[in-house]
């Protein structure tokens, strides 16, 4: 028999310190990547979703003012995708779409003017203050009001599993329509709630 085999099988075959250390340094690294890489695709999205938003309530606001009527954004219904929810969050996506009768519903006649879809899972959106928990809803004039007629104002607030503080969007609307995208915990970050459902 030769020395370094044993039965013919040659003794070095094994791992040695080095080669396991350097698999292991190689997997840490890897899982390093995947984590950031898991943050950068959630920050893309939660910045994707928040400009969509911003977008639609801006267009809301410049249709109602072009076309000299009521044009409202609602929350959409999981079971009835064309018209507004009054239960739950945002998370079902939303609606613009001018509001004929002033009631925040979408008449069988109604002019649609932009629908988005559902968010993923694991982002949640939801509305406060002044009926902003189902709409925000624009008169000819360019200014927030609720179906009533009274001032809306408040905020939309997007979330995702990382939570609240700087990683949460939130845009706020205010009475004379002007509205701002923030990043949570930003020094503008003043109105509205600071916590994730």
């Amino acid at each position: 028999m030769k020395s370094g085999t044993i039965h013919g099988i040659n003794s070095s075959a094994g791992f040695t310190l080095m080669e396991l250390m350097t698999t292991l340094v190689i997997v840490a690294i890897l899982a390093v990547l995947a984590t950031n890489m898991r943050g950068v695709f959630q920050e893309n999205q939660i910045s994707s979703y928040a400009q969509d938003l911003m977008g639609s309530l801006q267009l809301a606001r410049s249709e109602a003012v072009t076309r000299s009527t009521r044009i409202t954004v609602c929350k959409r219904d999981s079971s009835n995708p064309n018209q507004c929810a009054t239960t739950g969050r945002w998370d079902n996506g939303w609606l613009v779409f001018v509001d004929e009768n002033n009631n925040a519903t979408v008449a069988k006649t109604a002019d649609i003017l932009r629908v988005h879809e559902a968010l993923k899972d694991e982002f949640d959106l939801y509305g406060s203050g002044n009926d902003i928990e189902n709409y925000v809803s624009f008169i000819a004039a360019g200014f927030p009001r609720k179906k009533g007629g009274n001032l809306q104002s408040g905020s939309l607030v997007l979330c995702d599993p990382r939570g609240y503080n700087n990683h949460a969007r939130k845009i706020i609307i205010y009475t004379s329509g002007r509205m701002r995208l923030v990043k949570a915990g930003d020094k503008e970050d003043t109105v509205g709630p600071t916590t994730c459902p």
